[in-house]
């Protein structure tokens, strides 16, 4: 029981670690300020559902909707906006944070991913 004990440990370490970050620090300083704008929270939402369908369908949602623009031109126009740019890139930072914790974490374990080739 000691080592899962430790393990429990060493995890909460490494959240203690992730949360006093700046990037962690920086996207929910920035979550916070989008959230005050419920229509510039609905304009990234939109964004990142479209743009998280993509990634893992390659399909984007809105393409049966009719008059929709291009994801791209979608793309300039969300990002001409700072507000959304500075915190798309904040989540994309932290995000990428918690992927290089995630990759790290399964190549210790030698878990078997080959099924997602």
């Amino acid at each position: 029981m000691e080592k899962v004990t430790n393990v429990a440990e060493y995890a909460a370490g490494m959240i203690e670690m992730l949360r006093s970050s700046e990037e962690y620090r920086n996207y929910h300083a920035l979550l916070k300020k989008v959230m005050q704008n419920p229509e510039l929270y609905d304009k990234i939402n939109v964004f990142r559902k479209q743009s998280f369908a993509m990634t893992f369908t390659g399909e984007n949602p809105d393409d049966k909707k009719e008059g929709s623009q291009e994801p791209g031109e979608e793309l300039g126009t969300i990002l001409n906006n700072r507000t959304i740019a500075d915190f798309l890139r904040s989540e994309r930072s932290l995000c990428q944070m918690v992927r290089q914790i995630n990759y790290a974490v399964v190549e210790a374990a030698d878990l078997d991913v080959s099924f997602l080739d």
